[in-house]
């Protein structure tokens, strides 16, 4: 059962030979796309339980004494997630200006008001917890999708709602050329009749399809006297999505498509198995087995069915003998191959250790001992991925924006290209060391924003510069105006302090 995925390496993308899916293949690309959604779903559900702390172990029988036989399961799995969430996502991802000059020329403050107005949405929206959900979707799963939909009503400052969707009930189908551009998207649920009702999404078009059968939504393709059209394609042919683009985005833990401990389930077993074993071994050694040699229970006399081992030697006038069967496991040795399984485990899956340096290691040293460096090394790695998948994310809501009544001229026109995806980790780590970074950094004439993007000291720094940004330009044009005067007034003493070389012939003495 579990141990049949041991040896999985990852979710197949699913292709397609077709670069168009409208109301005429559809149903098709549907029907072929579902033989390996379904093999990635076992897969996913398999995953989801694993990190649960539903794992291979608690399957395991026992031979010999099978009466002892406990099934430890150290979740491992959860511990590595709940680190990777914490520590890349633990703080918001939010949007900030990627450049002061833009290409085409724009106002940079203009821009900085949109971006500080679409980050308000998502505050709305909230994002930072939907990021943890999706997140926590991918880092087990390999894969995790997000819905982003124009609202059907505005209320607040928002147009658009945002989904994570569940990656059991999910998929997306890409052109099976160099491109592999996603073609259409699906999601899915299950009515209470039994019934599936698909709904798939292209570039311009919503079809809902029932059981994979016929096309649902929409008006009616053909005259219904056409009873061949129905048959093959239902009595629907979808509906124009406004604003035109496919509103489901696939977000993917590596290239690999793999979660975040799948590396390293072999390794996670082989740490339960251990365990259990030293569990059986401690009560094997409280229920070890009595032997008696020669020497029989008198009648009356009982023990426990199974704890009882009674043997006589051929020859008479042998002594009798009573003892306890057992032989424990040498916790020391077992120990330190624990150890080093589960060092290998994090180091492998890329999170830090709790090993003890013996206190004499500071700084960038504790950092390079524990695992820091390389976890912080990876969460970089993972940012660019996060990105990519990000940018089609931004890239719909600022389409919904475009095309939204409810949002002022004045605040539309930002291109994806205006934008940087902002992540920020310990905020509040060497505090005193980033402080001073951040008044060399406005000190030296850096601009503001950039500045405040490098020491990484807020959650978000868009708003922060807006915010602050009045009083930073004054103290940066007041140090410009006093370093100015000051190399003014250095220049002209080094004047002063020149020996002439007017010879006194010349000034007629």
């Amino acid at each position: 059962m579990l141990r049949d995925f041991e040896q999985i390496k990852g979710r197949k993308t699913i292709y397609t030979d077709y670069t168009k899916v409208d109301e005429t293949n559809v149903i098709k690309v549907l029907r072929d796309s579902l033989a390996v959604h379904e093999s990635n779903r076992q897969e996913i559900r398999f995953l989801l339980n694993y990190e649960k702390g539903i794992q291979p172990i608690l399957e395991r029988e026992k031979d010999v004494r099978p009466e002892i036989n406990i099934k430890l399961s150290e979740n491992n799995a959860a511990k590595i997630v709940d680190f990777k969430i914490g520590y890349e996502f633990g703080s918001p991802v939010t949007y900030v200006q990627r450049a002061k000059e833009q290409i085409p020329e724009s106002s940079e403050y203009e821009d900085d008001k949109k971006i500080s107005y679409l980050n308000q949405m998502l505050y709305e929206e909230n994002k930072s917890s939907k990021d943890i959900e999706l997140a926590r979707f991918f880092k087990i799963c390999g894969v995790g999708y997000r819905l982003i939909r124009p609202k059907k009503d505005v209320e607040d400052t928002s147009v658009f709602d945002i989904a994570v969707l569940n990656p059991l009930t999910t998929f997306v189908v890409r052109s099976n050329d160099i491109y592999r551009k996603v073609v259409m998207s699906c999601t899915y649920s299950i009515k209470d009749n039994g019934e599936t009702l698909y709904g798939c999404y292209t570039d311009d078009s919503y079809y809902e399809i029932l059981n994979t059968v016929k096309i649902v939504n929409g008006e009616p393709s053909k005259n219904k006297e056409d009873s061949k059209w129905e048959i093959q394609n239902g009595y629907g042919k979808g509906v124009k999505i406004i604003p035109a683009i496919n509103p489901i985005v696939e977000y993917v833990n590596d290239y690999d498509r793999m979660g975040c401990f799948e590396k390293v389930i072999s390794i996670l077993d082989r740490i339960n198995e251990i365990n259990s074993d030293r569990a059986n071994d401690i009560a094997q050694h409280v229920q070890s087995f009595l032997w008696l040699n020669n020497c029989e229970l008198e009648e009356g006399d009982t023990i426990k069915p199974g704890g009882l081992i009674m043997t006589k030697s051929p020859n008479n006038g042998v002594q009798a003998n009573i003892k306890y069967l057992n032989d424990v496991l040498n916790q020391t040795e077992v120990q330190t191959y624990v150890d080093y399984l589960q060092e290998q485990a994090m180091q492998i899956s890329g999170c830090p250790t709790k090993t003890d340096t013996g206190g004499g290691s500071t700084g960038s040293a504790m950092n390079l001992s524990t695992g820091y460096q390389t976890a912080e090394s990876l969460a970089k790695a993972s940012e660019t991925i996060f990105e990519r998948s990000e940018r089609k994310s931004i890239k719909i809501m600022l389409k919904i924006i475009e095309n939204s009544d409810d949002v002022d001229e004045s605040l539309k026109g930002l291109k994806i290209g205006d934008i940087l995806v902002k992540f920020s980790r310990n905020k509040t780590y060497d505090l005193a060391t980033k402080c001073n970074a951040l008044n060399t950094l406005l000190n030296a004439g850096i601009y503001g924003l950039r500045a405040i993007e490098t020491v990484g000291l807020f959650t978000d720094p868009e708003q922060c510069w807006q915010d602050s940004r009045e009083i930073i330009e004054k103290i940066q044009k007041k140090n410009s105006e006093s370093n100015q005067n000051k190399q003014l007034n250095t220049g002209l003493q080094d004047m002063s302090s020149q020996t002439s070389k007017v010879s006194n012939v010349d000034e007629g003495v």
